[in-house]
């Protein structure tokens, strides 16, 4: 988990305790675009956009709701 915020990486620790096996930065489910953690055995995705690099500046302007809907699509529920 390298470039990794470390809210991002406490949130992943808090899913891992409780008992979840995670995926950090997974670039496929969503044809490269970052899922920040994936909980692949409930179908769950977390992104934690930080301030700087989730900014409207720093993405295109429906970056955050095409990725919800892409998630959707696939059956995932993105937080």
């Amino acid at each position: 988990m390298e470039n990794v915020s470390i809210k991002e990486r406490e949130i992943s620790d808090y899913v891992k305790s409780l008992g979840y096996v995670v995926i950090n930065n997974d670039r496929i489910i969503l044809n490269g675009k970052e899922v920040d953690i994936y909980i692949p055995s409930i179908n769950v995705a977390i992104e934690y956009n930080g301030l700087y690099y989730h900014n409207i500046s720093n993405t295109e302007k429906y970056y955050h709701h095409n990725k919800s809907l892409e998630c959707f699509r696939q059956g995932i529920c993105l937080i």
